[in-house]
């Protein structure tokens, strides 16, 4: 999908988790909304015209559509506090969103899984009983 440009309300933002969440609302019926559904769940590279803080990397938590209103959500994922407060700068403003698909996926933001550190310590931990064993008789 190519870059679209989004003429929005910045409803608001707020951290959460230690996330910053991002909430747009688009009122009325744009067609061009259709093809963000394909986006939900995925991480996104976005910009606010005007805004110093560029282009910033987030997951694109969701999508609703209403009669009234579509509301698109945002998780920064990786980037600076400093994003953060020229971001929220706009917050409730109308602004125009450029968004695009990103390059890095939702699992290079993801701390590692509990099973893959088991795993690790499974096969790291005789290793360094033995590099420790060296170290003492050496002494």
């Amino acid at each position: 999908m190519p870059k679209k440009s989004l003429n929005l309300l910045f409803k608001s933002q707020q951290k959460d988790d230690k996330k910053e969440v991002l909430k747009f609302e688009l009122h009325g019926d744009e067609e061009n909304t259709n093809d963000l559904h394909l986006l939900a769940g995925e991480m996104v590279n976005f910009e606010i015209n005007n805004c110093d803080a560029g282009m910033t990397t987030a997951e694109f938590v969701s999508i609703q559509k209403d009669s009234k209103k579509t509301v698109l959500k945002f998780a920064i994922k990786g980037d600076s506090d400093e994003k953060a407060r020229q971001l929220y700068a706009f917050a409730g403003h109308d602004v125009t969103l450029i968004i695009e698909p990103a390059q890095t996926s939702l699992e290079d933001f993801e701390p590692p899984h509990e099973a893959s550190n088991i795993a690790c310590l499974k096969t790291e931990l005789p290793r360094l009983k033995r590099k420790m064993m060296a170290m003492s008789r050496h002494r």
